[in-house]
């Protein structure tokens, strides 16, 4: 069985509740997408934050953007 960890940005202003919600709807549809899942840990962060520490993940940085 699967344990997964994941962080997500949110808008910094949004209200505890509303981030909660957030977090609570992408762990359901992870679990309905991917089979044998004990549990998910939905990280919140705010958007743009940036943990110099963090060795693992991308940023925006990290992706490149192509023109139309």
């Amino acid at each position: 069985m699967y344990i997964i960890g994941i962080d997500i940005e949110v808008d910094p202003d949004l209200q505890i509740g509303e981030a909660h919600k957030i977090a609570r709807d992408l762990e359901q549809l992870l679990k309905k997408r991917i089979g044998n899942v004990y549990d998910i840990m939905v990280h919140v962060e705010p958007l743009g934050n940036y943990e110099v520490d963090e060795l693992y993940g991308i940023s925006s940085k990290d992706i490149e953007t192509k023109p139309d």
